[in-house]
Order: C-alpha cells, then sequence, then structure tokens
C-alpha cells in the first residue's frame, strides 16, 4: 500500500475536524507528564520534520495517544507514518509477517545481529568490505550491527536494498527484526492491531 497522504496532513485533519489547536494538543499531551513545546509540534505538522519513533523517544506515541480520534484511526496513523518513516523496511517486514503469522510484539529467538550473522555465514561469506561496495553503508556499521547495535533507519533502508538480490540474505525477515528491535514498543502494539484488522 502507498502512503496517498503524509500523517501529517491527516492528523492536521483531525484536529481541524475536532477545532483543536496545536497548542491544544501541546497541553493535552502536556497533561499526562514530560512536557513537549507547541513550536516542536508546529514544525512536524509542517511537514519540516518526523518525530522520532526509535525506542526511548515517545513524543509521536503521545500525539496519538492525546488526539481526540478513535483507536481504528490512531492504529491507521501508526501504521500510515511508519510507512512512510520505515519505508522499504516496513513493507519488507510486511512479507514476513504475512508468511509467518508473527506480529511484531511476538517472541522470537533471534536477534537483529544473530540472524544477520547467521545468513552471512552461509556458502561463500562476503566480508564486512565487499558489503560496503554492496550498500555503501561503512563496514564499521556492519560490525556495530554483529555486537547488537541497530542502525539508524536510513541507514538499515540502504542495507536492505543493497542486500536485497543477494540470496543468502532474507531482508524480510531483518526488516522483521530491525522493526522488533528499533521502534517504540507502544508503537509496535498499534501497528500489530492495525496489521490484524487488515486480516479480518
Amino acid at each position: 500500500m502507498g502512503v496517498k497522504r503524509d500523517y501529517r496532513a491527516r492528523i492536521r485533519k483531525i484536529l481541524e475536524r475536532k477545532n483543536m489547536s496545536v497548542m491544544q494538543l501541546a497541553e493535552e499531551i502536556n497533561k499526562k507528564g514530560k512536557k513537549v513545546a507547541p513550536t516542536y509540534l508546529h514544525q512536524i505538522f509542517r511537514e519540516e520534520r518526523h518525530p522520532s519513533v526509535r525506542k526511548g523517544y515517545d513524543v509521536f506515541l503521545r500525539i496519538i495517544e492525546a488526539l481526540p480520534a478513535t483507536k481504528a484511526e490512531k492504529e491507521k496513523l501508526v501504521y500510515l507514518a511508519l510507512l512512510q518513516i520505515l519505508g522499504n523496511i516496513l513493507t519488507e517486514a510486511e512479507g514476513f509477517i504475512a508468511e509467518t503469522g508473527l506480529k511484531f510484539t511476538s517472541d522470537f529467538p533471534e536477534t537483529l545481529g544473530k540472524a544477520f550473522e547467521n545468513m552471512r555465514g552461509k556458502e561463500e561469506k562476503p566480508s564486512y568490505y565487499k558489503l560496503q561496495n554492496l550498500t555503501g553503508v561503512t563496514h564499521t556499521t556492519f560490525r556495530a550491527m554483529r555486537e547488537g547495535r541497530v542502525p539508524d533507519i536510513k541507514v538499515f533502508q540502504k542495507i536492505i536494498r543493497g542486500l536485497k538480490n543477494l540470496e543468502q540474505f532474507d531482508t524480510e525477515k531483518l526488516a522483521y527484526l530491525y522493526i522488533r528491535e528499533a521502534v517504540n514498543d507502544k508503537l509496535l502494539k498499534y501497528l500489530d492491531d492495525y496489521l490484524s484488522r487488515q486480516e479480518i
């Protein structure tokens, strides 16, 4: 599914429909604890920046939770936002989910780094320098991933594109594991709920 409209435009539409200003949204968010500046929200809604969806960051989650919208609308917003921000990482991972029936919140025995090394270990083992040439991502990034570090989103998008044509690398599985390890856990729950509803 392509993104027909920026998720931030959809959020603006919900606010307009409910006659809610960005200042009022900020006040609603701030009632629940940590502060978020209205100027930061304005930057997001003017489509000048994306809020981080990574673990350890929760501004986007707090925006979603404070919105005067239904649960189904919030789930769809999270899906559209992650599709726009993650791009090919999410579309790859959706293939893995369709095949396995797993959710992003399911238990899984492997980490991203371990799965990557297991795939790399098959048949001809490409060096980190060869992987660097294939993907444009530095060899030190691949070493760090092996040690358990989760790359930035744009970096991992390049990794998935570069590994796509190498048979030994299951890019769908790697994308699934990346999202599990990189994205805020509560956003993953929204994402799982949205994808589950699409199968009904």
